[in-house]
């Protein structure tokens, strides 16, 4: 008892004293006593202070024409510096397979309020050595490319980790790559009409380099499934001929003028079918007045006159409007004068509105559908403060719902943000939460910095891609099946990375067997 007083006695002292009895544990002496490692998917996303996995191998399979990443994940317990190189990838043959490291970077999503920290920057990582902060994890994107055409099997490389000051291996570790025996094709069935800011672009980079800039944002995109929906070259030009014909691009807008260019540029246009097919003009966004009808009814009269057989897309928000007193339906109000039709996502909630779009889709409209700062909530979006898996499911839902393309506004727009690197939220006047809206980039020093949304969209149309392929072999019994085990609906969906790797690699394996059984 007297001894137990007496102990009651030095605590009470010691916190007098300010002095913390709860001590933790001494910083580790070596860095090999500090590094914890472990990979995860690229559908998943760990914030700074988060646990890590503790899985010290990792195994990805992807087809030719195709992109797939993985992640590493490092957790110091002390600041320090260490040294990381990945081998290249090679098979048994000593043919290589094409990979990258990029260094994940923190992007701090506050507004009204602090919303969360999130990997989503993909920055090259050029030189071996890194630096870790003390408590802090640090993502490392491997990014995997398989070239068309890629030799089937299996691909190896080794990860090690040194500590240049010990001059000591802290870790190595195996990543294998399996390569399916069939090749997307060059030209996505999934359509897109993705855009790059211009404006921001060229405030961003000197004037004298700003074009040339401009150019690497296009070839990424273009390079990873994307089509920038407006083409960095006039259409009457010679250039202009060559980005219409790139196998690459699934579409481009006609400029609208007003004036006889637009004639002369769907003359050339539509010399060819395969550019009639890619091209559209897009001139009123998200109509929703009687002016902005009646702006569409004079432009596509026109149009009508001077270009028979165009193609008008037409984004929009509501399936209703007032027009003279009275609702009217705007899939009726776009009758015969926007063929593509786009409305946002969430539109296909309803299913009287699914009704309409496809009796529509009977009578030869084509079908796309957008995002943008909105649909919120549980709806799948390309903003940073979701889940990785996100955009790559919105795909997903897109195949399901028999949609062809997929618009996007902006990939570049900075133009509310002083810096997007620390202040994220692009289009503060949609709300306190679109962060990242219209912003899939980075401005880099020389050029585009990825995102890993950005990725996960080039991953998901793939996934478009497979399940095309599939529907061709196996009918769509199988592809509605094979869906409804990722999604049942544009808000129930899987967010178990597990699970969908595991659907993503049985869609794979079927396509490869059967793809397999008919070169035999």
């Amino acid at each position: 008892m007297r001894l137990h007083r007496h102990c009651i006695w030095i605590l009470v002292f010691i916190s007098v004293l300010g002095v913390s009895c709860l001590v933790e544990p001494a910083e580790p002496g070596s860095m090999k006593e500090a590094l914890s490692f472990g990979f995860l998917p690229s559908t998943e996303k760990v914030g700074p202070g988060d646990s890590i996995s503790s899985v010290h191998e990792f195994s990805v399979s992807l087809a030719g024409n195709e992109y797939e990443g993985l992640q590493l994940i490092l957790q110091s317990r002390k600041t320090g510096e260490i040294e990381l190189e990945c081998t290249p990838f090679f098979n048994e043959d000593g043919q290589l397979l094409e990979s990258r490291l990029y260094m994940g970077k923190y992007i701090r999503c506050i507004s009204d309020r602090n919303y969360g920290t999130y990997p989503d920057a993909l920055i090259p990582l050029d030189s071996k050595e890194i630096s870790l902060e003390k408590g802090m994890n640090l993502p490392i994107y491997i990014s995997l490319h398989a070239a068309s055409g890629q030799r089937c099997g299996t691909y190896r490389a080794t990860l090690k980790a040194t500590d240049p000051k010990e001059v000591c291996e802290l870790f190595t570790a195996e990543i294998t790559a399996h390569v399916w025996n069939f090749s997307l094709p060059e030209t996505p069935s999934c359509r897109t009409a993705f855009g790059i800011h211009t404006p921001s672009i060229f405030a961003w980079y000197d004037p004298s380099v700003a074009v040339e800039v401009y150019g690497r944002y296009v070839d990424y995109l273009l390079n990873h499934k994307i089509t920038p929906h407006w083409m960095n070259a006039t259409i009457l030009s010679e250039e202009g001929s060559e980005k219409m014909s790139d196998s690459r691009r699934t579409s481009f807008i006609i400029p609208y003028n007003g004036d006889d260019s637009d004639e002369a540029q769907f003359a050339k246009v539509s010399s060819s079918p395969e550019w009639l097919g890619k091209s559209f003009f897009y001139v009123v966004d998200e109509p929703s007045s009687e002016n902005d009808f009646a702006q569409l009814d004079a432009i596509s009269s026109r149009l009508s006159d001077i270009c028979p057989g165009y193609h008008m897309i037409t984004p929009f928000n509501t399936s209703e409007v007032t027009i003279g007193g009275k609702r009217r339906s705007v899939i009726d109000l776009l009758e015969g004068k926007s063929d593509i039709l786009c409305p946002i996502s969430s539109l296909f909630s309803s299913s009287d509105f699914r009704s309409r779009i496809d009796r529509a889709e009977s009578e030869g409209s084509r079908i796309w559908w957008y995002v943008c700062s909105s649909p919120g909530g549980r709806y799948c979006n390309f903003l940073i403060n979701q889940e990785a898996l996100r955009p790559r499911i919105l795909f997903w839902q897109q195949k399901a719902l028999g949609i062809e393309g997929m618009l996007y506004w902006e990939t570049s727009y900075w133009a509310e943000t002083s810096n997007p690197w620390t202040d994220p939220l692009t289009t503060p006047s949609t709300g306190n939460t679109s962060f990242g809206d219209g912003s899939l980039f980075y401005p880099g020093e020389d050029g585009p910095v990825a995102s890993l949304r950005l990725e996960a969209i080039t991953d998901g149309i793939e996934d478009y891609e497979y399940l095309t392929m599939a529907e061709e072999l196996f009918g769509r019994d199988y592809v509605d099946d094979i869906i409804a085990r990722v999604t049942t609906g544009l808000t129930t969906y899987t967010l178990d990375s597990q699970l969908f790797e595991q659907v993503r690699k049985e869609l794979g394996d079927s396509i490869e067997a059967e793809i397999g059984g008919m070169q035999t």
